[in-house]
Formats: structure tokens, C-alpha cells, sequence
């Protein structure tokens, strides 16, 4: 899926042919209907909270 560009292949032609075929998979997955999408509100509560535990656990060893 995320597959390396070929090390024998020149550095700029391999990682455009790397990237065209990230940006076609990622507009194949968007375009099919199975997709879930998550929010962007829902995104930056997910990092709140995880930033909220690690603090706590931080918080927890610093003593």
C-alpha cells in the first residue's frame, strides 16, 4: 500500500511516481461511500484528551 519508490529508479522520478500514487489511493478512498469520516471538531477533542492523559501520567512520574 505505502510502498517505497524503487531505490534503482532516479530519486525524483521514483518519488513522483511514490506520491502520484498516494494522492490517486487517497482520492479512491474518499470517493468510495464506505468511508467514514470523522470531524474536525471530533479530531481535536480525541488530541485534548490524549494530551490530558499523557499530562496527568507526566504529572503522576514527576514527584
Amino acid at each position: 500500500m505505502n510502498k517505497l519508490p524503487d531505490p534503482d529508479m532516479p530519486v525524483a522520478e521514483g518519488h513522483d511516481q511514490w506520491f502520484r500514487k498516494q494522492v490517486a489511493d487517497a482520492v479512491r478512498e474518499a470517493d468510495n461511500p464506505g468511508t467514514e469520516w470523522v470531524s474536525h471538531d471530533t479530531i481535536l477533542q480525541d488530541i485534548a484528551d490524549q494530551r490530558a492523559a499523557l499530562q496527568a501520567r507526566l504529572k503522576g512520574h514527576a514527584g
